[in-house]
């Protein structure tokens, strides 16, 4: 039933757990415009709450620069670490509503991941729509800055999964 609308407005559904929605893409963000902004004022010391929901999605004009609104929905776990990367932070926390990364969740065979490496973790065939990029981001994260030099320090909790590089021997 609800099929018909949306293909008439050229519009994607899909059925989930409570009933259909929207679908649009989800890309991976390429860059963070007010990243600038954002440092300044973090070292301003004012709070800085930025990129939620994994921001606007925006394409600019080749030939004027000017920005358009795109039909899309950013990555937030990704957008996280990107601007995680370009303010070389200490320490990048993604929430979610279970304690810990999870190998094999939902099933007889599952079992908490409590130290990975970013190889590990691509390897882990972690959902696109759940934990897949949540696991991407702090992948990235660790490859792409210093994040954890401050992690013993600055993160003492009894749950969670600690992302650590890979290590390469030869």
């Amino acid at each position: 039933m609800a099929e018909t609308p949306a293909r008439d407005r050229g519009r994607h559904i899909a059925r989930d757990t409570t009933g259909w929605r929207r679908v649009v893409a989800s890309p991976a963000p390429e860059r963070i415009l007010e990243t600038d902004t954002i440092h300044e004022l973090l070292n301003s010391a004012i709070l800085v709450l930025c990129a939620g929901g994994g921001g606007i999605p925006v394409t600019a004009d080749r030939d004027t620069g000017a920005l358009t609104g795109a039909e899309a929905a950013v990555d937030k776990a990704l957008t996280a670490a990107l601007l995680a990367e370009d303010l070389k932070a200490d320490v990048l926390l993604i929430l979610t509503d279970v304690p810990c990364v999870y190998d094999g969740y939902g099933t007889c065979a599952q079992h908490p991941l409590l130290d990975a490496t970013p190889r590990e973790l691509r390897h882990g065939g972690f959902p696109a729509g759940s934990m897949g990029p949540r696991t991407e981001a702090a992948a990235r994260c660790v490859e792409h800055t210093d994040a954890l030099d401050a992690a013993p320090e600055s993160v003492h909790g009894g749950s969670g999964t600690l992302i650590r590089p890979d290590i390469t021997v030869g």
